[in-house]
């Protein structure tokens, strides 16, 4: 398994901060890495109930799910921060969170996605206007990303 000296590298050539550091990372047979996200306390996972049933929740097929998949990880990898030069971290803090995001999804075809992020940096309490935030990808059904802007 890589050492977290390893992922501090690769995320800072990256021209991000080192991974969260409760981020779970194990080497497939493959090669690739697998990253699996913080462990809530037990005592705060026993008070959970799952639901009975989905039908209410949203649905992500499979090929919609990946391409959001690549789509994020490309535009905001687990544990990255963005970086400022501005005294006022806020925003950098706020744009660094995944659940600042609003996220919409287009099918064009069976094997075409666009994916845009829309910042709503209110989510952080700020009311700052972002002029040029978020993204828009084009994923193909490989995983690939066909264009990013």
């Amino acid at each position: 398994m890589p050492t977290n000296l390893y992922w501090m590298a690769v995320f800072v050539a990256l021209g991000c901060s080192a991974q969260h550091p409760d981020m779970r990372v194990r080497q497939l047979a493959t090669g690739m890495h697998e990253l699996k996200g913080p462990l809530a306390p037990p005592q705060e996972a026993a008070a959970v109930v799952l639901p009975n049933s989905f039908k209410e929740g949203v649905h992500l097929e499979g090929p919609v799910m990946a391409a959001l998949e690549v789509a994020m990880n490309e535009f905001l990898p687990p544990g990255s921060e963005l970086q400022t030069q501005d005294p006022d971290k806020r925003m950098a803090q706020c744009l660094s969170k995944r659940s600042t995001y609003d996220t919409h999804v287009l099918q064009s075809g069976a094997d075409l996605f666009f994916v845009w992020f829309s910042p709503q940096p209110s989510r952080c309490g700020l009311s700052e206007p972002i002029l040029d935030g978020g993204a828009v990808y084009a994923i193909d059904g490989q995983g690939r990303i066909l264009d990013r802007r």
